[in-house]
């Protein structure tokens, strides 16, 4: 299984937060699973550097510490080949454009 390090938020997902912290809907869409190698610069990523599987969000928890839990449930359905799940990232919904954005990312590198 893959060591991920923490999400890093993106730079949409930090104009995200900013407008959840201005009192706009922080609305989270899926989660996504890929394969990619770790970009120079992840936070401007505005996707998964190869996208493999998706899974939309199942619960969303507050832990009291300053931090939350999302979780998605991701298969193997349909798949027909193997692959190393190296990258993870979180999407959600940009409130000033309706589209969805790379909230938060993390790679895992050869772990």
């Amino acid at each position: 299984m893959a060591n991920f390090p923490g999400l890093i938020l993106t730079d949409a997902g930090r104009d995200i937060l900013a407008q959840a912290i201005a009192g706009e809907d922080l609305v989270f869409t899926r989660v996504a699973l890929g394969d990619g190698v770790t970009p120079a610069n992840p936070q401007t990523l505005t996707a998964l550097v190869n996208e493999i599987r998706n899974a939309p969000i199942q619960a969303l928890q507050f832990l009291g510490d300053g931090t939350s839990k999302v979780r998605a449930i991701v298969t193997n359905v349909g798949v027909t080949s193997g692959f190393f799940a190296r990258e993870v990232g979180l999407f959600a919904t940009d409130p000033d454009t309706s589209t969805e954005v790379l909230y938060a990312y993390s790679n895992s590198g050869n772990q």
